[in-house]
């Protein structure tokens, strides 16, 4: 029986070329054609710099970090020889430390065993501080309260609670500053606002404290002549 073969031709393959490479179809006259360019792009008018930037008065304000726990007292000293502690009041009275069954200590909550009053200052007694060394330890240890567990009459707030607040002029709407400290005086607190220019400001309601807003993290105030510790 016969057999046949059959033959094929192997094609050449087409050299690849990259995008780039690719030729361009000359023009008539020999050159690469030239490309008309499009229509003018619309004309934008440009917005003034007082239009893109905001008032000098203008002042943007933070939402204000409510406090969980507020400083009340410092530990001072060892009082007597059984471990009692000497507190020193921040902000509040000595009475005002007597009202709470517990106290936070280095985040932690304590139960006093004991809490009087002594001339300006509060003697307390903490489990586990038996001895004056032990007590003379505390020294310098800062004590708090639960802000929860305080009940405080409508419009009064710590002093921890003010700081950063934004302090504004009530009549003019301008911002004087943040609320950097609270300086207690015998007469009244003096607020220390810093801005542009720093001011101390009187802590009296209604005579120079207008309002005080946590929520809106702002103070206005009544402005008065002097108030500028630039004009002292």
């Amino acid at each position: 029986m016969g057999c046949w073969t059959a033959r094929c031709r192997v094609l050449p393959q087409p050299e690849e070329r990259s995008p780039s490479s690719a030729a361009i179809p000359p023009s008539a006259s020999g050159c690469a054609p030239s490309i008309s360019p499009g229509p003018p792009l619309p004309h934008l008018p440009r917005k003034s710099p007082s239009a893109i930037m905001k008032p000098i008065n203008a002042h943007w304000k933070e939402p204000h970090m409510k406090l969980q726990y507020i400083k009340v007292g410092r530990v001072v000293n060892a009082h007597g020889i059984r471990g009692d502690l000497r507190v020193q009041p921040m902000g509040q009275s000595p009475d005002f430390l007597t009202q709470f069954r517990t106290l936070y200590l280095d985040g932690q909550p304590v139960h006093p065993e004991s809490c009087r009053v002594h001339k300006s200052l509060v003697l307390l007694k903490l489990p586990g501080i038996e001895d004056m060394d032990s007590a003379l330890a505390m020294k310098g240890k800062v004590l708090s309260i639960r802000r929860e567990d305080a009940a405080l009459p409508e419009g009064v707030f710590f002093d921890d609670e003010l700081l950063g607040l934004q302090v504004v002029d009530a009549d003019t709407g301008d911002s004087l500053g943040e609320l950097k400290e609270v300086l207690p005086y015998p007469a009244h607190n003096l607020y220390r606002v810093v801005g542009q220019r720093e001011y101390l400001i009187p802590a009296v309601q209604d005579v120079f404290i207008v309002s005080t807003d946590l929520d809106a993290n702002e103070m206005r105030v009544h402005m008065m002549e002097g108030l500028a510790t630039d004009e002292n």
